[in-house]
């Protein structure tokens, strides 16, 4: 099943939202993302882009979503000059399965990848490889193992240099990761060799991922101290493990504090630690006097829990809008200045909107993507409320629709979950299910999250990734397109 033909995909007009991909004849023969001869590259618009991925962000603790803690101004300072999507959706709550959704604009139902593991199917042409097919210089500088060529293969592919050195070690388990201070040290290096443009770089940062640990004990004093929330105790237990409710996971243990506002505090100074890096790489991008010619996107995987429905510091156990309301910021040539956009929008139309920003792409190509390209929206100009944005958790099997102000979940193992309509405009804490009184909406939604479900049954099956292989049809499609011999 092809989930964008179906009509909680399309625009409210019943068109294909690809406006800007048909950008030339040239386009239905891209360049051989993989070396190929035969075909020059479609040179697009010249302009470079970078993209900035912090790990586990919640969007509203930057100034721009709402925050008055302050530890953000550099990423104020990028909305500043851009747009704002005031409400972006992650479609999965873990690293693994959000990226694979970043870097291809398809759903899990596509691709395969419900958790942290899989392979991105070799059909799936990723942003990398069409930048590279264009022309584009490409690299990447990752923070955190799962986006290992090992963990997660194919998420390297299209990029001449993929930086997946993580010579540090987490405070309370046995996993490798790099430290923001590193991976802007790598940026910083990449810049000075960069022989020419244009460039595709991502930039993924760690932080604030925990263990909440921060290296400038300043940033701490600037947070200052945050009130405890209602009716919260002052001391939490510790989970045996590192999910459930109640207590806080063992690999985020700091010494011999149990305070929950203590963590939060912590949260927020290593959102204050990587924003300062962000500046580095940003004001790096101003020296070099590249700012006028390159997008740059600012966004996170997914969020964070801190207490909401008594989960602590952890993310991956639901699909509540802490875990994936992320940010969403672009700026540079083409984008509205100060522009804010109400509408849901997913993670997976940042792949078709870049694409549309470069002038790179293909009707061809688009036919892989779940997402809507968002560059009206850049430009000012409203396209109503939008369409359905989805998500799933693999740990709690747990799927979910928006549209508008309403959200449908239907959890396989939360029975308390099995099925809820929330209103997160007037519920946001989502507290109360209100199916009863909005019965006509809630079977619409619930008909149209079945549809996008069975697209693909086995996704979430025994909690195991689903592979995907090459049918003939897909290998004569990325053959015209000049991606396989």
């Amino acid at each position: 099943m092809n989930t964008e033909c179906t009509p909680e995909n399309r625009d409210t007009d019943g068109g294909m939202t690809r406006r800007g991909f048909l950008v030339s004849s040239a386009a239905a023969a891209l360049w051989c993302l993989t070396g190929c001869r035969g075909r020059p590259p479609l040179r697009g618009s010249e302009k470079n882009l970078i993209l900035i991925v912090s790990d586990t962000l919640r969007a509203d603790h930057l100034g721009y979503y709402g925050s008055h803690l302050g530890v953000t101004p550099h990423m104020d300072a990028l909305a500043d000059r851009g747009t704002v999507f005031e409400n972006a959706i992650s479609c999965a709550p873990l690293t693994g399965a959000s990226h694979a959704s970043l870097m291809t604009g398809a759903y899990q139902t596509r691709h395969g990848i419900a958790g942290n593991q899989g392979k991105i199917p070799s059909r799936l042409v990723t942003l990398a490889q069409a930048c590279r097919g264009a022309g584009y210089q490409t690299a990447a500088i990752v923070s955190n193992p799962v986006l290992s060529r090992r963990n997660l293969p194919g998420i390297d592919r299209g990029f001449d240099r993929y930086d997946a050195d993580f010579p540090a070690m987490e405070r309370n388990r046995d996993t490798p990761y790099r430290d923001a201070t590193d991976t802007t040290a790598a940026t910083l290096d990449w810049f000075k060799a960069v022989p020419r443009s244009p460039f595709f770089l991502w930039l993924h940062y760690q932080e604030p991922h925990g263990p909440y640990e921060v290296p400038d004990r300043s940033l701490l004093t600037k947070v200052g101290s945050l009130a405890p929330q209602s009716g919260e105790a002052s001391t939490l237990p510790l989970l045996r493990g590192n999910f459930g409710q109640g207590g806080i996971p063992r690999y985020q243990v700091l010494g011999s504090t149990r305070d929950p506002a203590h963590y939060r505090a912590q949260y927020a100074a290593r959102i204050a630690y990587v924003d300062g890096h962000v500046g580095r790489v940003l004001e790096e991008v101003r020296r070099l006097g590249l700012e006028e010619d390159t997008v740059v996107v600012l966004t996170s995987d997914h969020g964070e829990l801190l207490g909401e429905h008594d989960y602590y510091f952890q993310h991956g156990i639901t699909v509540l809008q802490p875990v994936l309301h992320v940010p969403l910021i672009l700026a540079g040539p083409g984008i509205d200045v100060g522009g804010r956009v109400p509408a849901l929008v997913s993670n997976t139309d940042i792949m078709p909107t870049l694409l549309d920003l470069l002038d790179i792409g293909s009707e061809d190509l688009g036919e892989q993507m779940d997402g809507h390209t968002l560059v009206p929206r850049l430009q000012g100009t409203p396209e109503g409320e939008g369409h359905y944005v989805y998500a799933m958790c693999e740990r709690t099997r747990e799927w979910c629709l928006l549209k508008g102000r309403h959200k449908f979940t239907l959890g396989e193992r939360t029975p308390e979950n099995a099925e809820r309509l929330i209103d997160i405009e007037e519920d946001p804490a989502e507290e109360r299910d209100v199916s009863a009184e909005y019965p006509e909406v809630a079977e619409r939604l619930k008909a149209a999250l079945l549809r996008f479900r069975s697209a693909s049954p086995d996704v979430l099956s025994a909690g195991e990734p689903r592979t995907s292989r090459l049918t003939d049809a897909d290998r004569r499609r990325l053959r015209a397109l000049g991606y396989l011999d």
